[in-house]
């Protein structure tokens, strides 16, 4: 059986961190790590946690770390994936939840009947403060929402993007594959929504699964992050270099962006991760996907940038796809006036080679022989015609491109009608 680690994080959870640990310890699979990672805690978790752990006399390997300091959710997590985890897969455990016996046994065995996906998530049930199961909004979710989105995983992207923050699974029931986040590496923004970074991570990867039994007891409670309808920025977000493209002459962040800040956090991470998996070859450019994303990401923007007081419409902490397009008619004249700012055209392409040098719309034109040159340089083709099959050949015998990389724009684009 593949060696597995339980992540248990905590923060201030003395009420509930006894009964969350030892469900833990309480796991049937036999290659388990189990890693209690607290936060810096101020009340009493860590003595409970000393407690109970100078009791146990089980079989699995337990490691207690202790943040000196508060790092917050993002950090707190990334340093646990980095230094940590060790095995295949890692189960997320929070301090105030509760997994039944069975929970890690019965989450590898659908892995790997389901070949290894990025991420396996089981169902839930919802806790009140003391324990008891109640009816709640997401078990109601749970119940209802449609998975047959995780069957294609570009839709699954899209979808997900269109209906964002409305994440499927929560981190409090689900397992991911260790190399998810190891081949993406360390997040540049620190998003203290670690579910979304994942889950988005999972799809760029090797997808999703999810099964109903409910191995989980998520409580939910006044103090605990969810609830809360205002979340401060935590003082290493404050000095960090993602934020001060928003702080004002003081260096002062104004409480009423402090929400937009976070979701902002998570699209421009995603935005991160989206690039890095084109680049490696593990998706292909999808023209609505990177149109929604940017949407997203400028919306946000333009709201956070209003903290400085001095307009700044630069998006410098995200690099756009660097894109040809091949066309230099009405159609490529057209997508040029529709694109947004995720991509940046270097190039307009040609098969007629006397062309070659000229500027189209701002644009330098080059032909198949220069394109073959630079397509290593290049994350897309747009074409921009109806014909795209017979130009997708063309480009791929005579420049040799990437078929990945040769990208059908919607008709609405090339006829100047998307609006």
């Amino acid at each position: 059986m593949p060696r597995v680690t339980v992540a248990l994080f905590c923060y201030n959870q003395e009420k509930y961190i006894r009964q969350a640990l030892e469900s833990c310890l309480s796991q049937n699979y036999p290659d388990l790590k189990i890693v209690v990672s607290d936060d810096a805690s101020s009340d009493g978790t860590v003595d409970i946690v000393r407690e109970v752990l100078g009791c146990y006399s089980g079989s699995h390997e337990v490691v207690f770390n202790q943040n000196p300091r508060n790092l917050g959710i993002g950090r707190h997590f990334a340093f646990v994936m980095d230094h940590l985890v060790d095995g295949e897969l890692v189960v997320m455990c929070a301090g105030d939840d509760v997994s039944k016996p069975a929970r890690v046994s019965r989450v590898v065995q659908e892995w790997l009947q389901a070949g290894k996906p990025s991420l396996v998530a089981n169902g839930l049930e919802e806790l009140d403060d003391s324990g008891l199961v109640v009816d709640g909004l997401v078990a109601f979710q749970y119940e209802f929402q449609d998975y047959s989105v995780h069957s294609n995983k570009m839709y699954s992207l899209i979808e997900y993007h269109k209906c964002h923050f409305a994440i499927h699974f929560l981190g409090a029931a689900v397992a991911y594959r260790v190399d998810a986040y190891k081949d993406f590496g360390t997040p540049v923004t620190f998003p203290d929504c670690e579910d979304h970074l994942m889950y988005f991570r999972a799809l760029l990867a090797d997808g999703v699964h999810y099964f109903p039994e409910i191995l989980t007891g998520y409580r939910k409670h006044k103090s605990g992050w969810t609830s809360q309808s205002v979340r401060p920025l935590h003082p290493l977000t404050m000095s960090s270099s993602f934020l001060s493209n928003f702080l004002d002459k003081k260096g002062g962040f104004r409480e009423e962006y402090f929400n937009v800040f976070v979701t902002h956090q998570i699209v421009t991470q995603q935005w991160h991760d989206y690039l890095l998996a084109v680049r490696s070859g593990r998706v292909a450019v999808d023209f609505q996907l990177v149109q929604s994303m940017w949407e997203s990401l400028r919306r946000r923007h333009n709201v956070l940038v209003k903290n400085k007081e001095v307009w700044d419409a630069r998006i410098d902490y995200a690099a756009p796809l660097k894109a040809v397009i091949f066309g230099t008619g009405l159609g490529a004249r057209n997508t040029l006036s529709e694109l947004g700012d995720g991509f940046d055209v270097v190039y307009a392409c040609n098969t007629d080679s006397d062309l070659s040098g000229q500027c189209f719309c701002g644009v330098e034109v080059i032909d198949l022989p220069w394109l073959a040159e630079i397509k290593g340089d290049i994350d897309c083709v747009l074409v921009a015609s109806g014909y795209f099959f017979k130009i997708k050949k063309l480009l791929m015998e005579q420049a040799g491109m990437e078929g990945r990389k040769v990208i059908r724009l919607p008709a609405s684009v090339i006829m100047g009608d998307a609006a």
